[in-house]
């Protein structure tokens, strides 16, 4: 029951976020994962969901392993066969995942057959003593608290069967060695599809000439020659890829109003959720908002119509 409250809360935030159709991609996407099929190997991935986090720490570090002749999949906490799949693999990855009943069982068979379980965490979500200096977690409802009481995936990292932590930076690493846990840093990766997609874009050259026509592409910087032309406009894009890195924007908030004052031929472009405040009010014609989009839309428009790009992933 409580599960599903979380799910109700995290599907109404996404609804009223993203509105009816995109909102609702989402959510449906979310569903059919459950169900995604699973075949069996040397490591499985169980990941709390489907947006950016699991995709860079669970899909394209399984993707980074299968390139060393690692047999990997990939699935949900929600997938309701998930303990059958204890006997399918050699070594399982909880990437924040909640400590819900079945990957409760799902553990208890695993450390029945004695195989490998790794916690993975790419943020201190697994403690919930430091929710009270996230922004985000103030803008929850109720229901999406849940998810965070007791932390994400705490019970598994506290769990004196598991030795093992995989994360993201060296502060994070420094953290979960207090457990007593031997850590590793795997940093995020592009994907072959990523790059793949990124050339492709990249042999359109027009790309970098968009803001001034004619001009050299190595000369697409915002400096002198600029001045007084106000015929070529540079367009700064930040790029948030959730609803929690408002204070993350406030870093540079200064920094980018002082280049909007000085420059009358600069805009700034705000991509995803992220909430402004009156600084920008003077200069509300240049500063434009952007509904959150597909990761592969958001190659392309920031290639398109980005001169510069800040971007915060997750």
């Amino acid at each position: 029951m409580k599960t599903l409250l979380i799910k109700a809360g995290k599907a109404f935030s996404t609804l009223r976020r993203e509105g009816p159709i995109k909102g609702g991609k989402r959510v449906a996407s979310a569903f059919f994962a459950m169900f995604g099929k699973v075949g069996s190997g040397d490591i499985l991935f169980i990941t709390g969901g489907v947006g950016d986090s699991a995709r860079y720490r669970s899909w394209r570090q399984a993707e980074e392993l299968a390139i060393h002749a690692f047999r990997c999949s990939v699935t949900v906490q929600d997938n309701p066969f998930l303990p059958r799949y204890a006997d399918k693999f050699k070594i399982f990855i909880f990437h924040r995942v909640l400590y819900t009943p079945v990957v409760k069982k799902l553990i208890e068979r695993v450390k029945a057959q004695k195989k490998e379980i790794i916690f993975e965490t790419d943020d201190l979500v697994y403690d919930p003593a430091y929710l009270k200096h996230m922004d985000y977690f103030k803008k929850m409802n109720k229901f999406e608290k849940m998810l965070y009481e007791n932390g994400v995936g705490g019970e598994i990292l506290k769990d004196d069967y598991v030795k093992i932590c995989v994360t993201t930076t060296s502060f994070l690493a420094k953290k979960l060695k207090e457990y007593g846990k031997r850590v590793f840093v795997s940093k995020n990766k592009l994907s072959n599809y990523d790059v793949e997609l990124a050339e492709k874009i990249l042999k359109d050259r027009s790309v970098f000439c968009h803001p001034c026509e004619g001009r050299d592409p190595e000369k697409n910087k915002l400096d002198s020659r600029f001045r007084g032309n106000d015929n070529c406009v540079v367009k700064i894009g930040y790029f948030s890829g959730t609803a929690s890195h408002d204070k993350d924007f406030e870093t540079v908030k200064d920094a980018l109003s002082d280049i909007l004052e000085k420059y009358p031929q600069v805009e700034l472009h705000l991509f995803g959720p992220l909430e402004i405040d009156h600084i920008y009010d003077k200069f509300s014609h240049r500063v434009k908002k952007h509904p959150f989009v597909s990761w592969e839309r958001l190659l392309i428009d920031s290639s398109r119509n980005v001169s510069c790009a800040i971007r915060t992933l997750v």
